[in-house]
């Protein structure tokens, strides 16, 4: 009784169920019936095989430096005057990874001075230092006086080592501490040079761990070598070609 109520004045047509469509029989029909109902796993299937494939080619195709490092300045340096940088390291590097050129990828973060208030730009850049801290294979790292005497020194007053022992003899270089200055040398008087402050620090960073994987020992024998070339000024034999 209650359901003849319910379907009081509904018209028995509007009871039966829909017909079962009947299958496309042409390929165009057949393509639009699988489109209707699977186009969105088809997109998504699509999507994933583009991104898996970006990453096997990045990982197939990156080049890699034969030297990651970074340079660390409380003020700002032109970058038109860091191509003379860029070539000084490019001199004294060795083809680390064996492919015919030379590269060294050092990154220019000014990371301003303690007590200032950071901008967005030097919060990018403290951000960028942190994360190549913590890469292994960032260990060429050049700092000028300011900024070791603040973010170095707070590493060493905690009881960590910002720079590795290197075994060299050079008047310039700091063995308590393990760095080289470059005050005074024919680079630091050059014109580009002048540039920079005049007190920077050259050194390696020490291993990130006491079991230090085989690409960080790598990286971290090669700075050492070409961080004791250049104080040296011995440029190494190498018939690879220098890449900027």
């Amino acid at each position: 009784m209650a359901r003849g109520m319910l379907l009081a004045g509904v018209d028995e047509e509007e009871l039966r169920p829909d017909p079962k469509p009947e299958e496309p029989k042409t390929p165009k029909g057949k393509w639009e019936n699988f489109w209707f109902y699977h186009k969105w796993h088809v997109l998504i299937g699509l999507l994933v095989a583009a991104v898996v494939t970006f990453c096997v080619v990045d990982v197939v195709t990156k080049v890699h430096p034969d030297y990651s490092g970074m340079i660390l300045t409380a003020d700002p340096v032109l970058y038109e005057y860091k191509q003379g940088m860029d070539e000084l390291l490019l001199s004294y590097a060795e083809d680390v990874n064996e492919d015919g050129k030379l590269r060294v990828n050092a990154e220019l973060l000014p990371i301003g001075r303690e007590g200032d208030n950071p901008t967005e730009l030097t919060a990018t850049y403290l951000t960028k230092m942190r994360v190549l801290i913590a890469d292994d294979t960032t260990k060429l790292v050049i700092v000028d006086k300011d900024t070791f005497d603040t973010l170095g020194m707070d590493y060493i007053e905690r009881g960590l080592s910002f720079y590795a022992p290197l075994d060299v003899d050079d008047p310039n270089y700091n063995t308590e501490y393990h760095y080289w200055d470059w005050y005074g040398s024919e680079w630091q008087q050059s014109e580009w040079g002048q540039q920079f402050p005049e007190h920077l620090y050259f050194g390696v960073r020490p291993y990130l761990s006491d079991e230090p994987k085989e690409r960080e020992v790598k990286a971290f024998e090669a700075a050492k070598t070409f961080v004791k070339n250049l104080i040296k000024q011995t440029p190494p034999q190498t018939t690879a070609v220098p890449v900027e």
